[in-house]
């Protein structure tokens, strides 16, 4: 029976999945199997991460009661961005800490 408003629902005209063919030429996409070549060129390797104990952390935080360290300066960055310690920390605080690890790095070689 129709609805008060004197409308039917409109029947589903989508036809049935048995009765679609596929656009690649009636092939089922999912009976196909792939065959992947590497590209010449492409055996660049990439640099390996380093491990927790080989990270030289130079980079402490410098808030009260944090013992935290990174070997980066943008690793202690975000963390003082995430955890709200203070302010963005520059290069150049640690410009003279660099000099001095460079010139002990050098004279271990």
């Amino acid at each position: 029976m129709a609805p008060s408003g004197g409308h039917a629902h409109p029947q589903s005209t989508a036809p049935h999945p048995s009765q679609v063919g596929y656009a690649n030429g009636g092939v089922d996409p999912a009976s196909k199997t792939y065959s992947f070549v590497s590209l010449p060129g492409n055996t660049v390797r990439k640099r390996p991460r380093r491990r927790y104990d080989e990270i030289e952390r130079l980079y402490s935080c410098n808030f009260p009661g944090c013992t935290k360290a990174y070997g980066t300066l943008n690793h202690l960055n975000a963390h003082v961005n995430m955890q709200k310690h203070g302010v963005k920390r520059h290069p150049n605080e640690f410009k003279e800490m660099r000099k001095q690890w460079r010139k002990m790095k050098k004279e271990q070689e």
